[in-house]
């Protein structure tokens, strides 16, 4: 459980539950129409600094 790796107080509510997963038919959509979104913006900041790195090579 999460709330043990948190070093603080934390309020959690009652009765909560886990989603269930995407079908791949909604992964294949937000793959399609939000693209950045879908690789995450970790992944996405990597994508552009790996493309400025490559411009500036290029220049």
């Amino acid at each position: 459980m999460i709330k043990k790796d948190i070093p603080w107080g934390i309020n959690v509510a009652h009765g909560i539950s886990q989603t269930t997963p995407p079908t791949d038919e909604e992964i294949d959509f937000v793959r399609r129409f939000a693209p950045t979104e879908s690789v995450g913006r970790k992944l996405m900041y990597g994508f552009g600094i790996s493309e400025i790195e490559k411009h500036e090579v290029r220049n």
